[in-house]
Parts: C-alpha cells; structure tokens; sequence
C-alpha cells in the first residue's frame, strides 16, 4: 500500500463497533436504556445504551445516533492514541475538520458533538467482560477533551494495529454512506489475512454484509424495491470511489475474469458469486 495511510489499533470486538449503526440494527428494550447485539455465535457483542452520568450538555436519548461519521471519530481517536499511547485524548476542531475535508465549522461542531454523545452513551460487554469506549469529553475554545476507557484501551492492546489509508476520513458520508465501510473492511482482511495467498481477495456477498446494504428481502418490503437500483448501483458507485484507493478485478465462480462490460452487465444474484481482487496503489 503505497499511499499514505496510518497506524489504527483494533481487535475483533472494535471492528464489530464499527458495524454498530443505528440506521440499520435494532434494538430492544426501552427509551432510558436500549441494548443491542451484533456479530455471531460464540463472538456475541452486547452493546447497552442510556444517558451517560458524566454528560451535561443539552442532548437525549432522542438525539442518540450511531452513524458512519461516529465510526470516523472512533477510528480518529483510535489513531490518536495509537501515536500518543495515553488515555487523555486531545485535538483541535480545526484538525479535525481539514483530516475529514469538511468545510463548514458550525456543522462540523454540531457533528463531532453528537458522535462523542454517542461514543459517551455505549456500553459493550463481550464474553470477557464489559466496558465503556469514553469516560467523559469536553468541548471548549475549539479544541476536544476525552478520556479513554481502560477497558476500551485493554481492546486496543490485545491485536497489532494495520494500516488505514487516509482516504477513508475525507470520504462523503452523505453521498458515499457505504464507501468508508467498503474501505475499513477490505483493509481488516488484508490484515488477518496477511500470511494467506487471499489476502487481498474477497467476496462481493461479504462487503454487502459489513457495509449493511440492505438485504434483498428489506428491498422488497419496501415501495422502493429496486434490487438494482438500491444495492448493485450503489455497491459499484460506492466501490468506485475508493479508485485513488485501489483497482478492483472481478472474477467469476470459475475464475474466469470479467470485463468491464460484464461486470456492468451483473445483476443482483451474479454479484454474489464474483470475487473481487484488490491491487492496491
């Protein structure tokens, strides 16, 4: 990967966070607490969320939400404290906003304010125990004060960190909403498949599943049930945008590579038996 990237400490209970999204799972339980599960057997994460004792800004439980750009915030403190290997987070809005590309601080402010809310409101428990991402956070004279959880630093310390291209923060959660996760997760395999000869192969079935496209199924449910026009057209769109990123070659069940006509030409049940080989620039 010769584009500049950089170091992210993570595990397997941090990577299922950064599928947490309050779009797409559903919890149960109540409106003063909301719990929710995610990954599969056997690697349960249970992920609790109420009004935080620490916090006393104007925000609720109304306001909570668990989106691509918290997942932004959580990878940027990630690298933070990968760098500073303190529990004392600290960063400039300024820096923050130039890192992401964004333009407008008074929409920036607005924003990181509700992801650290959000980062604040989650517990998670796993079959190791359980732990808070933030202990606390402040926002004055534009700069972020947070505090890391130890249990949450524990995570960090249990796998190495991989790299992650910096492309992946300036990405338009508005327009490319799944692009960032298509990034992540490629970048995670990458990584637990380093020593294999498929490090840098993988299926369209499995970035459909992390980025959580909506299933074929939820697409039919609804008035607008357009298989291709809300999962193959936004799967290649958002794909395509990781092109300064990386260049995708699609092979079939056979092996056989497609052209680009071909791949063109996929429609939804075809998409889930091509492979996809990823040279990274």
């Amino acid at each position: 990967m010769k584009n500049e990237a950089v170091k992210i400490y993570q595990s397997n209970t941090i990577n299922l966070l950064m599928q947490f999204d309050t779009k797409h799972d559903k919890p149960y339980g109540n409106a003063f607490q909301r719990e929710y599960c995610l990954g599969t057997s056997g690697n349960e994460l249970y992920i609790s969320v109420s009004s935080p004792h620490s916090y006393s800004g104007d925000l609720t439980m109304d306001d909570f939400a668990f989106t691509g750009t918290t997942h932004r915030l959580l990878t940027y403190i990630r690298e933070l404290y990968t760098m500073r290997m303190t529990e004392n987070i600290d960063f400039s809005v300024k820096d923050y906003m130039v890192r992401c590309g964004l333009k407008d601080r008074k929409q920036a402010r607005k924003q990181l304010e509700r992801d650290l809310f959000a980062l604040l409101s989650v517990v998670y428990t796993t079959q190791h125990g359980r732990a808070a991402i933030l202990d606390s956070y402040e926002m004055h004279h534009g700069r972020v004060y947070a505090v890391l959880n130890q249990g949450f630093i524990a995570e960090m310390a249990k796998q190495d960190y991989f790299l992650l291209p910096m492309e992946y923060f300036s990405l338009d959660r508005q327009r490319l909403n799944y692009a960032p996760a298509l990034l992540y997760y490629m970048v995670m395999l990458r990584y637990f498949n380093s020593k294999k000869s498929n490090k840098n192969r993988i299926s369209i079935r499995s970035l459909l599943a992390f980025a959580k496209f909506p299933t074929i199924e939820e697409v039919r449910s609804t008035r607008n049930n357009s298989i291709r026009g809300r999962i193959v057209e936004p799967f290649f769109r958002n794909l395509n945008a990781l092109s300064g990123v990386a260049r995708f070659h699609f092979y079939d069940e056979r092996k056989n590579k497609l052209t680009q006509q071909e791949v063109q030409a996929l429609q939804y049940d075809d998409m889930l038996r091509v492979i996809i080989h990823i040279e990274w620039k």
